[in-house]
C-alpha cells in the first residue's frame, strides 16, 4: 500500500505499477474508506444488482462508531482512524 499521494506524475505511477507487475506484487493506495463496512456493503448491492441500474451519486462519507463506555478506542477500531495504524 502506498500512501498518498501515490506519486507526483503519471510517469511515477506507471513506474511502480511496472515494477509491481514485474516482481508480482500487490500495489494500492492506501485508501482505508475501501474496506469499511458500509462500503462493502454497498459493493455487494450493486455486484448483486440489488439496487437496479444506478443513474446518478450523490454521497457524502460519513458513519457512526458505537461507544463501549470507554471512549475513543472503540470508535477507532470501528472508523480506522490513524491511531489503529501498527496495532
Amino acid at each position: 500500500m502506498v500512501e498518498k499521494p501515490f506519486t507526483i506524475n503519471a510517469g511515477e505511477a506507471r513506474e511502480l505499477v511496472a515494477t509491481a507487475r514485474a516482481k508480482q506484487l500487490f500495489l494500492m493506495e492506501a485508501m482505508w474508506t475501501r474496506f469499511l463496512p458500509h462500503i462493502r456493503e454497498i459493493r455487494r448491492l450493486l455486484d448483486e444488482d440489488v439496487l437496479g441500474t444506478i443513474v446518478a451519486v450523490h454521497a457524502d462519507h460519513g458513519g457512526r462508531c458505537p461507544s463501549d463506555g470507554a471512549g475513543a478506542a472503540t470508535a477507532d477500531r470501528c472508523c480506522g482512524r490513524p491511531s489503529t495504524v501498527g496495532r
